[in-house]
């Protein structure tokens, strides 16, 4: 990765953005993964 690659200050938006989105498909698996037995438990109760 050269300097050039790392984006200028008015790149700072695209680049939150591109963080943002990268946590929110991390965090939508984790629920997901924990969702599943959770619902389990709630069906059989």
């Amino acid at each position: 990765m050269s300097f050039n690659d790392i984006p200028k200050i008015e790149d700072a938006d695209w680049y939150i953005d591109l963080a943002f989105s990268r946590a929110k498909k991390q965090s939508s698996m984790v629920k997901s993964e924990v969702r599943g037995p959770r619902l389990e438990k709630v069906k059989r109760g």
